[in-house]
């Protein structure tokens, strides 16, 4: 009777400590990492470090030099790698403690280790022209660190392995050209693999055919999974009228190898009425299987752009002027507005995520967070930029996924030129004078316009988050209400 009473008793206890768990509300903090001209490239696995390259440098120099740059998540610090205002770096991996980046500099493939650049030999390849390199992953067993990258002319591109500083010309990718045909560039021959990246244990590296060398005409098997021997073609059907069935970009894998997101385009064919298209995919490696997702409700089509261990997908919007865009999460088959999660973290509040604003965004129905460039292994750190010169870059670190969370059950108020509305019992309010509303949901889909005659106006609105939009002439303001 007694092991009984201590067994129920651990059970209870249990129960209620998961209940608390998941009534608590989760904590993260929001940090604008105050850097201009700037496109993240990665972030550390534990979420701690990122780096991306500048195009100035940090003394706001326009001379058009790259400059690769690391970002110290918990501090906010900015460290440009730049060892002269003449020299071009790149950085594309972080280690765990930031002391580690993998990169290029001088257009030569290297890695920078506590602040100095240290250059790799280019694999004995019997190419013309000027090669270029880049360390794209690192991977460290026991002793023996191991870089993966790829080098390149303007024709040819090919995988290459770095053990302890050296090139390891045991290593060859010969066994991937099986799978696209080689095309012609000027009568020459093309093989243009470029290494999009590598699993954290080295066992799984995601390849791709660049598509500026994407010949329309037959099918190519334009990205793959080598995972161990076996090798996964990433395609999709599209129809008849269609050109190719596999030409995927912007390819992203997540650290542990298991998952593949990115967009899958197709070509039409001459003389059909059909126009480019592209979709978002997530791609299972362990389970062969291709999960694609249609465009939002507002008729924009989506972008996957990050994916965590755990396969949680994000998006952005895509329209004319990207990358101002809204980043989205795919949750319980709806598109959910990324910044409507992050304002159900205490800690988070929307004028600071209204602070990341560009010239071009302002005034317009662009979102101010713009594009999530990565994401941390496990999900609760994320790395952005808000302006479509990959200005303003932030970052989101949080107690949990938003995978995890509802959106906001309070919404900050957020009014321009005086202009705002509250929404109190089946009644949007407005303060200030206005000519006219419209009121979108949190997917974008407009649910009501309306003209004003007071300052009061009737809205029957389903529980939820929305967006007013007030107009008064030429002055437009945006407001967070919601119902519930």
């Amino acid at each position: 009777m007694k092991k009984i009473a201590t067994i129920l008793c651990v059970a209870l206890c249990s129960f209620f400590t998961a209940q608390a768990q998941f009534t608590t509300q989760p904590t993260g903090e929001f940090v604008n990492l105050h850097t201009e001209d700037v496109q993240p490239k990665a972030i550390s696995e534990n979420g701690l470090w990122a780096c991306g390259a500048a195009i100035a440098n940090q003394e706001g120099s326009t001379s058009g030099c790259s400059n690769a740059v690391k970002w110290n998540l918990a501090t906010g610090k900015t460290i440009y790698l730049q060892e002269s205002e003449t020299d071009m770096c790149d950085a594309y991996w972080i280690s765990n403690d930031g002391t580690l980046v993998g990169g290029s500099y001088l257009n030569q493939p290297a890695y920078n280790l506590n602040g100095e650049w240290i250059t790799l030999k280019f694999p004995r390849l019997n190419w013309e022209g000027q090669m270029s390199g880049e360390v794209i992953s690192i991977q460290i067993n026991n002793n023996d660190t191991i870089f993966w990258g790829w080098v390149y002319t303007n024709t040819n591109a090919a995988l290459a392995r770095w053990t302890n500083g050296k090139i390891d010309e045991d290593f060859s990718d010969i066994e991937l050209n099986m799978y696209h045909n080689t095309t012609r560039i000027n009568n020459k021959k093309s093989n243009f693999h470029k290494l999009q990246a590598v699993s954290n244990d080295g066992s799984r590296i995601l390849v791709s055919l660049d598509w500026i060398y994407l010949p329309v005409g037959p099918q190519y098997n334009t990205t793959f999974v080598q995972n161990g021997e076996k090798v996964q073609i990433i395609e999709r059907e599209f129809d008849e009228r269609y050109e190719l069935t596999s030409f995927v970009d912007n390819a992203v894998m997540s650290p542990n190898g298991k998952w593949v997101c990115g967009d899958i385009y197709a070509f039409p064919k001459a003389g059909t009425d059909a126009k480019e298209t592209h979709i978002a995919f997530l791609y299972d490696v362990d389970n062969d299987k291709l999960t694609t997702f249609d465009a939002l409700p507002s008729g924009k089509a989506t972008s996957a752009t990050a994916v965590d261990n755990n396969g949680n997908v994000y998006f952005r919007s895509v329209n004319s002027s990207v990358p101002l865009c809204k980043p989205y999460i795919y949750k319980e088959n709806e598109y959910i507005e990324l910044e409507s999660c992050l304002l159900a973290y205490s800690g988070i509040r929307a004028e600071d995520i209204d602070a990341i604003i560009t010239d071009e965004a302002e005034g317009t129905d662009e979102d101010d967070l713009g594009q999530i460039w990565a994401v941390s292994a496990d999900g609760n750190t994320l790395i952005g930029a808000g302006g479509s010169t990959k200005s303003d870059i932030w970052a989101a670190k949080l107690s949990c996924t938003p995978y995890n969370v509802t959106p906001a059950v309070a919404v900050e108020n957020v009014v321009y030129n005086k202009l705002g509305a509250l929404y109190t019992n089946g009644t949007i309010v407005l303060s200030g004078k206005a000519d006219m509303i419209e009121i979108y949901s949190i997917t974008g889909a407009k649910v009501l316009t309306s003209a004003i005659e007071n300052a009061t106006i009737k809205a029957n609105l389903n529980n939820g988050i929305y967006i007013v939009k007030i107009y008064n002439g030429n002055n437009i303001a945006t407001s967070k209400i919601i119902v519930k």
